[in-house]
C-alpha cells in the first residue's frame, strides 16, 4: 500500500510539472544528429553503450548553468564510461553544430553532444531548463528525469549508481533547475 501510494503522489508531480514521459514507461526511437551531421537513433546509443544505458542532458552554449556542470558531465562521462554513455543535447536553436564544436575546442571540454533537431525530445519531456537531464536503461526506459544537480546534490549521478550497481533508482524524479 505504502508503494502504491509512493507511485500516485510520483505521478502527480510529474503530472505537476508537466512530464510528458513518465518514469517506468519505454521512450519512443528518437533520431538526433551527431556534431558531423550523422543521424544516430536512441535505440543505436542504447545499443553502443556497455550496459545499455544512456543518460541525455539538456545543455547548450550560453546559459550559466550548463557552465556550472559542464564538469560534472565530464566527469560522469569519464567515471561511467564502462557502463553507460553520458551525452549534452543541444537545446539552443542558436547553437550550431559549428558554433558548438569551436565552444568545445576553445573550452577544451571532452563530451559527446547530440543535437535535438527541431526539439522532439524536449518538447516530450516539456523540458524549459537546461541541465534537465533523463536516465534512460536498456529497455528504453525513463528511470530518472530531474536536474543534474543542485546545491551540490548529484541528483543524477545518484540515480546512474543506483542502476550500475543493483539496477534500482532510489529517486526516480528530481528537482527541475536549470
Amino acid at each position: 500500500m505504502r508503494k502504491l501510494i509512493g507511485v500516485c503522489l510520483v505521478l502527480a508531480w510529474l503530472c505537476s510539472i508537466g512530464v510528458a514521459q513518465p518514469i517506468g514507461q519505454k521512450l519512443p526511437d528518437f533520431e538526433f544528429t551527431t556534431l558531423d551531421g550523422q543521424s544516430v537513433k536512441l535505440s543505436q546509443l542504447r545499443e553502443s553503450a556497455p550496459n545499455g544505458m544512456v543518460m541525455l542532458t539538456f545543455w547548450c552554449t550560453t546559459c550559466a548553468s550548463c557552465r556550472a556542470t559542464e564538469a560534472t558531465l565530464v566527469h560522469l562521462a569519464q567515471r561511467y564510461g564502462a557502463e553507460a554513455k553520458v551525452i549534452a543535447i543541444a537545446s539552443s536553436r542558436s547553437d550550431s553544430a559549428a558554433d558548438i564544436k569551436r565552444y568545445l575546442d576553445r573550452h577544451g571540454v571532452e563530451l559527446p553532444v547530440l543535437l535535438d533537431q527541431n526539439s522532439a525530445l524536449g518538447r516530450h519531456f516539456g523540458v524549459q531548463r537546461t541541465t534537465t537531464t533523463a536516465l534512460i536503461d536498456a529497455d528504453g526506459r525513463v528511470r530518472y528525469f530531474g536536474t543534474l544537480l543542485k546545491d551540490k546534490r548529484a541528483y543524477a549521478e545518484e540515480a546512474l549508481r543506483g542502476m550500475v550497481n543493483d539496477g534500482r533508482v532510489s529517486a526516480p524524479v528530481g528537482p527541475i533547475y536549470g
